[in-house]
């Protein structure tokens, strides 16, 4: 239980992190891997992307589908 509270906390401190990175007029595009279809993480992530997107202007939050954390690190090591 307190891994996934911690997995779902990392989240938004990895965006505040990352928002004092952007000029003030740009949009920052993030792309947040929200696992497969059918479990937690997509609800989790439309529902935080839809939340960010409609507070933060200089922020824009994109889902995406991906195989899970097999897919996500080859995804962050591309870039």
């Amino acid at each position: 239980m307190a891994r996934v509270f911690l997995r779902r906390l990392s989240i938004p401190l990895f965006l505040l992190a990352i928002l004092p990175m952007g000029t003030a007029s740009a949009q920052q595009l993030l792309v947040l891997g929200t696992a497969t279809p059918g479990g937690g993480f997509p609800v989790f992530g439309a529902a935080f992307s839809e939340m960010v997107n409609a507070q933060e202007p200089r922020l824009r939050i994109e889902t995406r589908n991906t195989k899970g954390s097999t897919e996500n690190v080859p995804l962050l090591e591309a870039g």
